[in-house]
């Protein structure tokens, strides 16, 4: 068993929290594997997070025989045939405050692959989009050519394109639609 082991999290300030990231394996079929794990006690208990029946994409096993010292055997194995996009609902730690991931990876010696990698990790919202910031003319009162602009920023895990803005100032509410693609971690005016 090996592994690479995450900093704590704290999930209290998310609602919906959800994880993404990339990986690509090539590891001996079915006694092989690697698997993705959570701790919120500190590192003393692991559990593996999700199963082969968790919402796609995610594992493509349930039967990894070197896993079965785990809590679990659901995991990656096999080839990816270059990188694959993964994600998983965190919902059931968003009240936590410690939480702790890790890659896991055993491998007996009887055959030699490339092994496991991973990259882009993101643990953001699930699917929302924050007003941040907004900005207008400092006046007691505005008027229906007042400005008023606002500062959006992506806190999801996608891309955001296509939705709607709504404005609401003392009871008036303006709806404007957003075209342009907003990034992850992307914020517009």
């Amino acid at each position: 068993f090996s592994y690479v082991q995450s900093i704590e999290f704290d999930f209290t300030p998310l609602v919906d929290p959800m994880i993404r990231f990339q990986i690509n394996h090539d590891i001996e079929t079915n006694d092989d594997g690697s698997t993705f794990q959570v701790s919120t006690d500190g590192g003393t208990a692991w559990s593996t997070l999700g199963s082969t029946s968790s919402t796609a994409p995610w594992f493509n096993s349930s039967a990894i025989t070197s896993f079965n010292l785990l809590n679990s055997t659901h995991g990656w194995t096999g080839s990816s045939s270059g990188w694959s996009d993964m994600r998983h609902s965190l919902a059931s730690y968003s009240s936590d405050t410690a939480v702790l991931f890790r890659f896991l990876i055993s491998a007996d010696g009887a055959a030699t692959e490339e092994g496991f990698a991973f990259d882009d990790i993101i643990i953001a919202e699930s699917d929302d989009v924050a007003l941040t910031e907004l900005f207008f003319v400092d006046s007691v009162c505005g008027t229906t050519a007042s400005t008023v602009e606002a500062r959006i920023c992506n806190i999801s895990i996608e891309e955001k394109y296509g939705f709607d803005v709504i404005l609401d100032t003392n009871g008036t509410s303006i709806t404007t639609s957003y075209s342009d693609t907003l990034p992850i971690c992307g914020c517009d005016t």
